[in-house]
């Protein structure tokens, strides 16, 4: 039992005795269920479900089917059309008072049984049967699973509906149904009487929290759209003449049935859903109403608590000479990025994208305004709101009219690229690929862009402090080696049987596999040196040498460099010395850097 169910079983405990209220009596069928069941389940937005006591018993839906075909019916005939039957406006009244608007006639919203008969007869459909199945059908949807017709409570429903034919009738001479009243009246009794648990309940709010797909089908069952306009007049109209009571103390959209069940959705989190057949006197259920009211103290679920804003959003915030990319540059070109760097912005962001947060992030960015580049660092981002990255898309124009260019660092994905972000910011995947085209970018502008295409071996750092003719010697035990795009020089698990001095070209080293840990670590230009410290250490390979453009090598196989060792100890002696002194200024640079960003 994990720590969300045996908190549920403790309050399901706590409740057990609470034999206040009874079952609804006004329909003879309902009054014969067992009073003392109760069930409790809460599903998540995946479709995770924790359930403690009768949450599997069998129960009629009732009146909280009323959310649900609303939101099917929202989405089969649009908000206007809807609007025009039913209004959306908080009745006060009992959840069967006549209560229809004196001008307009129609009922006030769609959540009291007028308003959900007049939702039911635009359910569309050519015959009662054909309508039903579009209507059963639909809340399995909601559900995941098939639901079938109690006929029983069907059958009391229709029988002892008297009300509800009078409500019905009225809504006939108001002009909000049409002729086909008796049909229109019989398909909402068996909307009624559609038999549900309180884990289905669960299941089908969760639809909603998840904005209208399914969790557990993956079904897009209604639109966000219509979730917005259900989830809202859950919340004014879902607990009848309580709802203001409930929305006090609770804080979350809600909906009721007199057969027991409550469904509490809080979007994005969780559905709760309970059953428990005794009723107070305005036909909700007590115990549902005391579970939803304390786990919505115990979770904090309210709508209208103060969320806790990102005060550290911005993770950290650095300049370019601070922290570069792993591409080894050469001294020269490190000494320009050292003093131009401080004009590239780094910002490292976490949490979720949405309005309050990249408002906050656009005057954080506003406050980088002399930076010739901005890189916005999404790599810990969770949610990201497409309404907030309009925000965002506003600000990427403002920086560019002001010659300032964003680039957006996504390697989760979580950037709706149809949004058209891409079109006014650079889109990149990995943060080291920002930093090193940030590099890039100052170098060229400086005109330090332009390097030799050939590097010869005596200007690499492997040749340091070597005079011409020991050059010469270490040139006379190397073979040459070309390597087209995506070759690998060495692999993970190779063994260290050479050395590569890069003439031309450009390599990527990288850690293969899933984690922060994998990925690209270094990049080397010509000039540099790699596969190296596996022929001092003798361990195999750790990373893969992949080239990312035609290279050139020198290769100084291990069986050579021992040769030298022992026909030119100095000259083994220098050259080790520069693989050292070499490998110890790229940990200085890189290795702090390295573990920051993968923290």
């Amino acid at each position: 039992m994990n720590t969300i169910t045996r908190i549920l079983g403790e309050l399901h405990a706590e409740l057990a005795d609470d034999r206040r209220g009874a079952p609804a009596d006004y329909i003879p069928e309902l009054s014969h269920v067992d009073p003392d069941l109760f069930g409790i389940a809460l599903t998540t937005p995946d479709g995770h479900c924790h359930r403690v006591g009768d949450a599997e018993a069998p129960f009629t839906i009732q009146s909280v089917s009323k959310a649900f075909v609303y939101g099917l019916v929202l989405d089969a005939n649009g908000p206007e059309e809807t609007e025009r039957r039913v209004d959306l406006e908080p009745s006060g009244d009992a959840f069967n008072e006549i209560s229809l608007d004196p001008v307009t006639s129609k009922p006030r919203n769609a959540m009291i049984n007028a308003g959900a008969i007049a939702i039911t007869g635009l359910v569309p459909g050519d015959s009662p049967e054909q309508r039903f199945e579009w209507l059963r059908l639909g809340l399995s949807a909601f559900a995941g699973r098939e639901l079938t017709l109690d006929a029983e409570v069907y059958r009391s429903e229709t029988e002892t509906g008297h009300r509800n034919r009078a409500i019905a009738h009225l809504l006939r001479g108001g002009g909000i149904l049409g002729d086909r009243v008796d049909e229109d009246l019989d398909l909402y009794f068996r909307q009624c009487s559609l038999q549900i648990t309180a884990e289905d309940l669960a299941a089908m709010g969760a639809t909603l929290a998840n904005g209208g797909t399914q969790p557990i089908t993956g079904d897009a069952v209604i639109s966000e759209d219509s979730v917005e306009r259900v989830l809202s007049v859950m919340c004014s109209s879902g607990m009848y003449n309580a709802s203001g009571t409930w929305i006090a103390r609770v804080g979350v959209p809600a909906k009721s049935g007199v057969g027991g069940g409550v469904v509490a959705v809080l979007p994005g989190e969780l559905a709760l859903a309970t059953y428990s057949p005794r009723l107070d006197e305005l036909g909700n259920s007590v115990r549902g109403l005391r579970a939803c009211e304390e786990l919505s103290r115990r979770f904090n679920l309210h709508l209208f608590n103060s969320p806790t804003l990102a005060d550290h959003f911005v993770r950290r915030a650095y300049r370019l000479h601070e922290s570069g990319s792993t591409r080894v540059w050469s001294a020269a070109d490190r000494d320009y990025l050292s003093r131009a760097g401080a004009n590239v912005a780094v910002l490292e962001i976490q949490g979720d994208i949405i309005f309050a947060t990249v408002e906050r992030l656009s005057r954080t960015i506003g406050d980088q305004a002399y930076a010739q580049i901005v890189i916005l660092d999404c790599s810990r981002v969770g949610l990201v709101d497409p309404h907030a990255l309009m925000v965002l898309n506003g600000l990427a124009q403002d920086l560019a009219s002001g010659d300032t260019q964003l680039v957006v660092v996504d390697p989760n994905e979580r950037i709706d690229r149809t949004t058209g972000l891409d079109e006014v910011a650079s889109v990149v995947n990995e943060l080291d690929l920002a930093l090193e085209g940030a590099e890039l970018t100052l170098l060229r502008s400086a005109g330090f862009g332009d390097r030799a295409e050939t590097i010869e071996l005596a200007d690499c750092d492997l040749c340091a402090g070597l005079d011409p003719d020991q050059v010469h010697v270490l040139a006379d035990h190397m073979d040459s080696q070309t390597f087209a795009v995506d070759d690998a020089l060495c692999r993970v698990g190779d063994l260290p049987d050479a050395l590569y001095v890069i003439h031309e070209g450009s390599v990527d080293v990288r850690v293969p596999g899933p984690g922060r840990l994998s990925g690209r670590i270094a990049a080397l230009s010509p000039g540099a040196c790699v596969g190296d410290v596996g022929l001092i250490d003798g361990q195999p390979r750790s990373a893969d040498v992949v080239a990312t453009e035609p290279t050139r090598c020198g290769v100084l196989s291990a069986k050579n460099l021992a040769a030298i060792g022992e026909s030119h100890p100095k000259i083994y002696a220098d050259v080790l010395r520069n693989i050292m002194l070499t490998n110890l200024d790229r940990l200085r640079r890189s290795g702090t850097t390295f573990a920051e960003r993968r923290d």
